[in-house]
């Protein structure tokens, strides 16, 4: 079977000699030094013609031929051209001739052509043309190319990571080099990409920019789907782009910094802001204050890369979700630590001196920063969770029997000043925290993230513990499992949409967050009151109480003392329960989450639940295993270009309906089965159809409607307690 490479290489090789042919061919007519003879041949010959052929001449006739040439006709010829034509031409011309040819003739002839030439012709055409035409023309010209072409350029999938486009990609490296963009795909075949200064009467001006919004919402589409529809609409929307790179506006390379183990993006913190105010912002904010996130994600399940984005958000802007600033990728966490923070750390210096100009000028500052334990022990250069000295908070010593354990009680906490002066020096590695240079106070501006801490750390022990691992005379029996098993089945039937995972026992060693936040929270007082031993229920009430007040600012006012105790009392008892095994970095660190509470509000606030959002997303962006940083990068600034203009999810009212019941005497507008607010969903079907009222009673929705006054009502059935309800 031939070489495809060598194959490719050779084509290459001919076209390069070609067009040197004909650019020292034209250089030589320039300067007079090539002489045309004009002798008249009246039959096709295979030589060149000097004097009109009414028979196609496969060589250069340099007199009238009144048949098409396929090669450059300077003068009018009266058929299509489907390549750039710099003269107006009666008909399309696909090759250029220099003068009318009234017969085919392969080769240039210098004579118009009142037939069809296949190659590119000087003068303007009525027809079609597939290719810009320097020169008006009364027909649409689809496609702009400054050279005269008759090859096939066929786009190609970057992001595919199928076997035609590895082998795409050897080709673009053979004919490309260096130049080939970083993600495998080849910037020169992308036409015109990153075109300003675009017709503002074009009529496909519109279409094209839904395309590119809707190719940027949708990015689970490929590349070659898109690329196979605006080859379909090109023919009757000349105005749109042949290639899905051009449409969203693909950046051709992706700056890069080489670490000692793999590579580093940086997007830009003013770029994602500018991109950001695009959706608006909110009134009452005079300052931005980031929320910066740091965290590593496996890519592939067949190396071991992460993927560790830098994250922030600003909850001033309408459109509160995080962004990407930075994404390294490579074995490990990044090293070194200096070099992965050192271009956000210059902006974020740069942004203190000049803030930033969006509506106004704002002052720009990092308010905190969320990893999980592991991720700030290395952000803060301390020892880790696993270490004797690993608590964050308070200098106690910890013991070690086959894994790290920490006492149920609190020693001397550590403060923003003692942290700066090494005060411990056991905590601390050799190395100082590059964040320091933000004058960042490693204490009070790194909180104890409680996704992490809580969800995915305490309670998921104390649900290994109470089912598996504790001591016999705490774990449930096999008939509680059981029983255990099947009320959150029944549960998830009654499970209202905002709570998007509905945990399932078997999986219960995979629960995500979510999944363990539903049963810490909601369905565990319920559920565990008919599985668990007394004693072990109510552990597990005092863990539930206080994270419950602390997810509450009007609780938080009224309970956080006993919030405090009872997280205080939870340790103390869970060492008695289950033994001092059970005592670890999380548990331990539950006694000191309250202080940033006190310091930040609600657990929400400071949650990683958005972040960790975007991390799903991010990873969902990469289709091919090779170059996923420049993948991501690439899909980011693709969004960003269409920032602000993508639809945003439908609110308000929804779902038109006429059968539901009304009150008497009330002029109704509209019907509808759902309402949708920011935070929540009220549905008039199970299980969304469920409030709590005012005065302690609780109903069901059993309408929705509209009033002429734009008031939205809704209908309930209202019941004193829970059994009136069946």
């Amino acid at each position: 079977m031939p070489n495809k490479k060598a194959i490719h290489s050779a084509e290459h090789i001919r076209r390069q000699a070609r067009e040197k042919v004909q650019r020292e061919f034209g250089e030589l007519q320039r300067a007079g030094l090539v002489v045309p003879l004009v002798p008249v041949s009246p039959v096709a010959s295979p030589v060149a013609s000097p004097v009109a052929s009414p028979v196609a001449s496969p060589v250069a006739s340099p007199v009238a031929s009144p048949v098409a040439s396929p090669v450059a006709s300077p003068v009018a010829s009266p058929v299509a051209s489907p390549v750039a034509s710099p003269v107006a031409s009666p008909v399309a011309s696909p090759v250029a001739s220099p003068v009318a040819s009234p017969v085919a003739s392969p080769v240039a002839s210098p004579v118009a052509s009142p037939v069809a030439s296949p190659v590119a012709s000087p003068v303007a055409s009525p027809v079609a043309s597939p290719v810009a035409s320097p020169v008006a023309s009364p027909v649409a010209n689809p496609v702009a190319s400054p050279i005269a072409s008759s090859v096939a350029s066929v786009p190609i999938d970057c992001d595919s990571g199928t076997e035609a486009d590895e082998e795409n990609y050897w080709r673009r490296e053979d004919f490309f080099g260096s130049e080939s963009d970083d993600d495998g795909s080849d910037p020169s075949s992308s036409d015109d990409s990153f075109s300003e200064g675009e017709d503002e009467e074009d009529p496909d001006a519109h279409l094209r920019e839904s395309l590119q919004i809707w190719s940027n919402q949708f990015h689970q589409v490929s590349h070659a789907a898109v690329n196979a529809l605006l080859s379909i609409l090109h023919p009757n929307h000349p105005g749109l782009p042949l290639d899905v790179r051009t449409l969203k506006k693909t950046p051709l390379h992706t700056e890069l910094k080489f670490l000692t183990n793999d590579i580093y993006s940086h997007i830009g913190i003013k770029n994602v802001l500018l991109a950001k105010s695009k959706s608006g912002i909110k009134e009452g904010f005079e300052r931005i204050d980031l929320e910066v996130f740091i965290d590593g994600l496996p890519v592939h399940k067949c190396n071991m890369k992460e993927l560790t984005p830098i994250l922030i958000r600003w909850p001033g802007f309408v459109d509160e979700s995080p962004s990407a600033i930075g994404l390294f990728y490579g074995n490990g966490k990044p090293d070194p630590l200096d070099e992965f923070l050192a271009d956000f750390i210059h902006e974020v210096q740069e942004l203190r001196n000049t803030g930033i100009e969006l509506n106004r000028v704002y002052d720009v500052d990092v308010n905190y920063y969320l990893a999980d334990a592991p991720m700030r022990a290395f952000l803060k250069c301390i020892k880790g969770h696993t270490s004797a000295n690993g608590c964050e908070r308070c200098d106690q010593e910890g013991d070690y029997l086959g894994f790290q354990l920490f006492s149920s009680t609190v020693a001397q906490p550590r403060t923003d000043e003692s942290f700066l002066e090494r005060h411990d020096p056991d905590h601390h590695h050799i190395a100082v925290s590059p964040l320091l240079a933000l004058q960042t106070k490693c204490i009070s501006q790194v909180p104890l993230e409680p996704m992490h801490l809580l969800e995915m750390g305490v309670f998921k022990r104390f649900l290994n513990f109470v089912i598996s691992k504790g001591p016999p005379n705490t774990r449930m029996r096999g008939d509680q499992i059981e029983t255990f098993r099947t009320l959150l089945e029944n549960f998830a039937a009654y499970t209202p949409m905002e709570f998007t995972r509905k945990p399932q026992l078997d999986r219960s060693s995979k629960w995500k967050a979510a999944e363990l936040r539903l049963v810490m929270l909601y369905l565990g007082p319920v559920i565990f009151q008919s599985v668990l031993k007394d004693e072990v229920y109510k552990l597990y009430l005092l863990l539930n109480c206080a994270i419950y007040i602390m997810h509450s600012d009007s609780l938080i006012e009224k309970y956080f003392d006993a919030a405090k105790e009872f997280l205080y009392l939870f340790v103390s008892y869970s060492s008695r329960i289950f033994g001092p095994q059970y005592v670890v970095y999380n548990v331990h660190s539950v006694m000191h989450i309250w202080k940033d509470v006190e310091l930040r509000g609600k657990l929400s606030n400071f949650s990683a639940y958005a972040f960790e959002s975007l991390m799903g997303f991010l990873k969902k962006l990469i289709r091919a295993s090779n170059r996923p940083v420049q993948q991501i990068c690439r899909r980011i600034i693709e969004m960003q270009n269409v920032a602000g203009r993508l639809p945003q999810r439908a609110r308000g009212l929804l779902n038109l309906h006429m059968d539901g019941p009304l009150p008497e005497n009330v002029y109704v507008i509209a019907q509808y089965s759902k309402y949708e607010h920011e935070l929540y969903t009220l549905s008039i079907r199970q299980p969304d159809n469920v409030v709590a009222l005012t005065d302690e009673k609780f109903g069901l929705i059993q309408n929705i409607f509209l009033t002429e006054i734009d008031q939205i009502k809704f209908v309930v059935r209202v019941f004193e307690n829970a059994q009136d309800s069946h």
